[in-house]
């Protein structure tokens, strides 16, 4: 005999969560729904879980469609980051995905380090073309400019004092 279940977690081999699935009575009373993986798939369970894809659905939606905005406001734009650098324009430690997403967040740009496509820390100054892949395969490009740090940019407070 077989039964309608609705899988509330992705099982291996099964299917993956919201699926409704036709099991053997036995695997779905004694392994899927006994572990919580699943729940008989009644009428008004299939109803909610339409419900609630549809929702989720709405919500992917909304965050694609600002992953877009955002990526069409960063086209182009320019980052300016100063550094410390040596004589030889070596910078004194380096520019990381973290330090360009703590600079973007100081912009107003929300940017996950993890969207920064950026093979090695950056240690010299320059121009520097680096892709941002946002979620939903939504890519963009930005110039980060590393610039040496003068005088007037360095952060009050940071200078060391003589005794």
């Amino acid at each position: 005999m077989l039964m309608k279940v609705m899988l509330l977690k992705d099982v291996q081999k099964v299917g993956r969560k919201g699926d409704i699935k036709d099991v053997a009575d036995g695997f779905g009373r004694n392994f899927l729904i006994a572990r919580g993986l699943a729940r008989p798939a009644t009428e008004h369970a299939i109803s909610h879980a339409a419900g609630e894809q549809a929702n989720r659905e709405k919500a992917r939606e909304a965050l694609e469609a600002s992953c877009r905005v955002v990526a069409e406001k960063l086209k182009g734009y320019d980052l300016r980051l100063p550094v410390k650098v040596g004589e030889k324009g070596q910078a004194f430690g380096s520019v990381s995905a973290h330090d360009i997403s703590l600079a973007l967040s100081a912009k107003g740009f929300s940017i996950e380090k993890e969207w920064i496509v950026l093979d090695e820390s950056i240690k010299k100054t320059g121009f520097f073309d680096i892709v941002l892949r946002l979620p939903y395969g939504i890519e963009t490009m930005i110039r980060v400019i590393i610039e040496k740090e003068e005088e007037s940019t360095k952060v009050p407070g940071k200078a060391k004092k003589k005794k």
